[in-house]
């Protein structure tokens, strides 16, 4: 039993934890990369295609931003609950990593601009226009959450080692 809870290991839990935030900020990102026209008429930015957005098609697309963000999460936490289970990190510790990832996203801290300002910045070299800017940013952080993730797990791996 005590095999299968495994051990309490503080440093990977807020690693993990942190890492699947910036890919969630990452695949945010590129969500609103992809729907930039839709995006730059809600912002007012461009306004040929602001007439284009009924009431009932901005609803929709709210739904679909609501619902396309969630599955992601949960396929997401899940993908990272399986490679925990390959490198055998305890249950204890995915369930930690559940709940505070959860706790987290509600609170959206990571998606606040004092987080982002400075990505920003440098993605607006690249453009000026919304998906550039996005598309470079959510690359980004989608990369360093992956990595941030993935060093987590070799960092367990080798500290299990040394023990």
């Amino acid at each position: 039993m005590g095999k299968l809870l495994g051990k309490f290991d503080f440093v990977l839990i807020l690693l993990q934890c942190f890492g699947l935030q910036f890919v969630f900020t990452g695949i945010y990102r590129l969500y609103v990369a992809y729907n930039a026209d839709e995006w730059d008429a809600l912002l007012g930015k461009s306004t040929n295609t602001y007439e284009a957005i009924s009431d009932v098609r901005l609803g929709q697309f709210f739904a679909n931003h609501f619902y396309s963000k969630t599955l992601i999460a949960f396929v997401i936490i899940i993908l990272v609950l399986l490679l925990n289970r390959k490198f055998k990190v305890g249950i204890i510790n995915n369930v930690f990593i559940l709940v505070l990832t959860l706790i987290f996203t509600r609170n959206l801290f990571f998606a606040s601009p004092y987080l982002t300002w400075k990505i920003e910045y440098f993605s607006q070299l690249f453009g000026e226009n919304t998906k550039s800017t996005f598309l470079i940013s959510g690359l980004f952080f989608l990369i360093f959450g992956l990595a941030v993730i993935w060093k987590s797990l070799v960092f367990n791996v080798i500290s299990r080692q040394n023990t």
